[in-house]
Order: C-alpha cells, then structure tokens, then sequence
C-alpha cells in the first residue's frame, strides 16, 4: 500500500510541476497512514539521527499531528536511494520555484557570512590575490562564494 501511494504521489506531483509555473498541493492523511519517529526508525532500520538528516533531505514531515508525523510513504522512499534522490531532486525544485526574491536575497547572504565565517574574512581579503582558484585546497568554496556574491549584485541591480 505504501508503495503503490507513494509511487501514485510522486507522479501526481510531477504532473502539478508540469502543468503549473507556482503554487504547492496540500495533503490530508489519515492517522492511520502516520508513523512516530520509533515506527519509522524501525521500518527503516535507521536511527534518531538518521531520520532527523532525512528531514533535512526532504522527508516529508507532517506538522500538527503529535508523535505521528511521518507518512507511511517515507518507508518507500527512503529506503530506496533512487527514491530518495527522486524525492530530493523534486523538493528542491518545489523549494526554489516557490522561492520568493528576500528568501533567495536571504539565502545567498546566509551563504556568504557562513564563508566569511568559516575563512575569517571578506572575499577580497581571503582570495584577493589569487590567480588561479584550481590551484586551491578547495576551489568549489572558492567559486560558490563568488558565484552567491556576483548574483547578490545582480539582483541588486
């Protein structure tokens, strides 16, 4: 059962994404059709830690519904990988068509001060002499603090 509407689900919402440019589908379940966190991590064979990263991932987390907040579909999905990626992929296309402009303007400077943070210093004062960013111990830090400053500009353009 779990499967064939978590199958059914993902297909409904793919078919929203390609009929619609914004919006979201709202979901009624059954408390039947929740687990708590213990059914889940048992279901799943994951701990407490694991479930909580899910989450983070795109689980789907039913708010509102005391311990049993978890759709019996998660048990489908995440213990797929392929599901799982599908899932992801299809939560951040979600997440970014809905995005508002302050909460990309919000995320991009989220993405800059944890950079600033973590290097102790602006873009030009940590990389300003640097010729070529591939020579570097990291250079995807490099090109995604640039990239997140350059679109900051062009917004604010």
């Amino acid at each position: 059962m779990a499967e064939s509407f978590a199958k059914a689900k993902y297909f409904l919402e793919e078919l929203f994404f390609s009929v619609t440019k914004k919006g979201e589908l709202f979901y009624t379940y059954h408390s039947g059709s929740l687990l708590n966190s213990a059914e889940l991590q048992k279901e799943l064979g994951v701990s407490r830690a694991t479930i909580s990263r899910y989450v983070q991932q795109g689980m789907e987390v039913i708010p509102k519904t005391g311990h049993k907040r978890y759709p019996l579909h998660n048990t489908f999905y995440w213990k797929n990988g392929i599901w799982a990626a599908q899932l992801q992929v299809q939560q951040e296309r979600y997440r970014i068509r809905n995005q508002t402009m302050e909460q990309l303007i919000e995320e991009l400077q989220a993405e800059v001060l944890a950079f600033e943070t973590a290097y102790k210093g602006t873009f030009e004062e940590v990389f300003g002499d640097i010729q070529d960013p591939y020579q570097l111990s990291k250079p995807d830090d490099y090109f995604d603090w640039h990239d997140a400053i350059e679109e900051l500009k062009r917004i604010d353009d």
